[in-house]
């Protein structure tokens, strides 16, 4: 048996726990790529990129979100302060429906 074949079976270990390292997160791509050689700018830059692509998805994600959530809320408070200042309005006025009378009670 030549001596490729002995060390095959390590170094297709070792290939393959690296390529789990970095497919961990960057922290393993930075760990793994020192030992990669002259591979290793070219993971170290891999994993940058994936990192900023992952962040910039999900930054747009959330500003997407807040925008969402900032509209729901503008129409939200319009509608119930619209319906609290009708209450308060037939409340003072002295002569409140049935309907805003209960709203009231509630």
């Amino acid at each position: 048996m030549s001596p490729l074949h002995s060390t095959t079976p390590f170094a297709s270990s070792a290939a393959r726990q690296a390529a789990a390292a970095v497919k961990e997160g960057i922290g393993g791509a930075f760990t793994v790529a020192p030992t990669l050689g002259a591979n290793g700018p070219a993971v170290l830059e891999s994993a940058r990129r994936a990192f900023v692509d992952g962040w910039q998805l999900s930054l747009w994600i959330a500003a997407a979100t807040a925008v969402a959530a900032a509209a729901f809320t503008g129409v939200w408070i319009s509608r119930h302060l619209r319906n609290e200042l009708t209450v308060a309005d037939e409340l003072f006025a002295g002569t409140p429906s049935p309907e805003v009378a209960l709203q009231a009670m509630l």
